[in-house]
């Protein structure tokens, strides 16, 4: 495992451990305690009450048997008793136990945990990891040449892909979300359409997608930024609305950004005039 490999795995280590300890609630919410003195200790007392019951009760005295019976049922309670005692101990410490382990699954997703590395060395081994040739791989997967996108700026956007119900969501001390799925687009301008070109990476498996679609500017009813709420965290996307759907791009926001997406919806709306 090289060095970057190691420090991704190091930051998101705390997450990892969340499915554990989520089983480990589980258990002790089963009552996944130890009670086996209690049961031994219980049965030691039920075992010695009748032991003295018989004793006694084979004297031969009158009410032997009653004096039996009245030992035997004492055996029983001290069983009972010593075994309701030690499954309330064991109650309290499972709660308390539970507590602490959602106290700490808590504070890894509040981000208050030790993560080894810092957020701007894991973001810059990610964006390391996007291909230097993106660009020219978009216009290839988009059968486009650079003749035919003169009339806007392409617009780039990259960032995490965040899945609210995913639990390896990394959050950190800069309060941003962070996820091993990380999302790169390109977006070009031709007269009739916008082409976009999206290629997704795991960071731990090296596993990749890429995905390239034109939409015609007539079929296109809307072009806008949306800042969801994920998690507690705002999250920004660029959305291509269309008839059938809603096409959402992360990015990280920016000056030069917010410029690329402010002359494309420009140039959309010359196109869709």
């Amino acid at each position: 495992m090289n060095e970057e490999m190691q420090a991704i795995n190091h930051y998101f280590a705390p997450e990892k451990s969340i499915p554990q300890l989520q089983q480990k609630i589980k258990q002790l919410q089963r009552g996944g305690g130890n009670n086996t003195g209690a049961a031994v200790g219980g049965g030691v007392a039920k075992g010695t009450f009748r032991v003295l019951g018989s004793v006694l009760g084979s004297t031969g005295l009158p009410g032997g048997g009653l004096v039996k019976a009245a030992f035997d049922g004492m055996g029983n309670l001290a069983d009972k008793g010593i075994k309701a005692g030690a499954n309330a101990a064991n109650n309290a410490t499972n709660s308390a136990e539970i507590q602490r382990i959602n106290a700490e699954i808590q504070k890894i997703r509040n981000g208050e945990v030790n993560r080894s590395i810092s957020e701007e060395y894991l973001d810059a081994i990610v964006e390391n990891l996007v291909p230097d040739d993106l660009y020219e791989k978009a216009l290839d997967s988009l059968m486009l040449d650079e003749s035919q996108i003169k009339g806007v700026n392409p617009v780039y956007l990259e960032d995490y892909y965040i899945d609210e119900n995913d639990v390896l969501i990394a959050r950190g001390r800069d309060g941003i979300d962070r996820s091993p799925i990380y999302q790169a687009t390109w977006l070009f301008g031709t007269a009739k359409q916008l082409c976009v070109y999206q290629y997704t990476f795991n960071i731990w498996t090296g596993a990749d997608n890429e995905t390239a679609k034109k939409y015609f500017w007539k079929n296109i009813t809307e072009l806008s930024n949306s800042t969801e709420i994920v998690r507690g965290n705002k999250k920004k996307y660029f959305v291509i609305k269309v008839a059938n759907g809603d096409y959402k791009f992360a990015y990280k926001d920016s000056d030069d950004v917010r410029r690329s997406i402010k002359g494309l919806n420009a140039f959309y709306d010359i196109n869709n005039g």
